[in-house]
């Protein structure tokens, strides 16, 4: 069994599109931790992510799909989303590109 990486996760969760920016959460610097275990051959990832704001009603949605993308990795179990606003999402915790893309450069 191929050891599940960081770098698969964020190569997953770079294909979870923030549907009203239409850019990706990895960009949008929504992930704040990626924690991969293996045990007993079982791979789970444990994901600690927020949203651009408290009200956003697409939560659920961005949840489900980072759920979904992570789960396609080979070798992975299970994977766990919880969400905090601590710290609070600020711009910039934005990539580069992402910024420039949404006109903040």
């Amino acid at each position: 069994m191929a050891k599940v990486t960081k770098q698969q996760v964020i190569t997953a969760l770079k294909k979870c599109i923030d549907p009203e920016l239409r850019i990706d959460i990895w960009s949008l610097g929504l992930i704040y931790d990626i924690r991969v275990k293996t045990k007993d051959k079982q791979t789970t990832v444990d994901i600690t992510a927020t949203l651009t704001t408290p009200a956003c009603a697409l939560g659920p949605h961005i949840m489900q799909d980072i759920t979904s993308n992570v789960e396609k990795i080979k070798g992975v179990k299970k994977c766990n989303v919880v969400i905090t606003f601590d710290p609070r999402w600020t711009p910039e915790k934005m990539t580069e590109e992402a910024k420039a893309q949404l006109g903040f450069l």
